[in-house]
């Protein structure tokens, strides 16, 4: 967790993808359906509010969703992570 907080890069979303649409909305998150805007790939993107999610707690569900996303039932994650402005 503290080599992925340390390779925090900074992008924002919407310099480099296309918001599609929300496909989802939960309490403290949401996930979007963007395509890349350089590749057109399409992607669900997870974001979640700096103002309401300590750094620990989205390391902790990053790293447990990666662990996960081996599995046949779980949508496989690329085990990207970036942080925008407000996500």
């Amino acid at each position: 967790m503290e080599l992925t907080a340390q390779s925090l890069s900074h992008l924002e979303i919407k310099e480099h993808f296309n918001i599609i649409k929300e496909t989802v909305r939960g309490e403290c998150d949401k996930v979007l359906l963007v395509t890349h805007r350089c590749r057109g790939t399409p992607r669900a993107l997870k974001v979640m509010p700096k103002a309401s999610t300590k750094l620990r707690g989205f390391l902790q569900e990053y790293c447990i969703s990666l662990h996960l996303s081996c599995h046949s039932c779980i949508v496989g994650l690329f085990g990207i992570t970036f942080q925008s402005n407000e996500h």
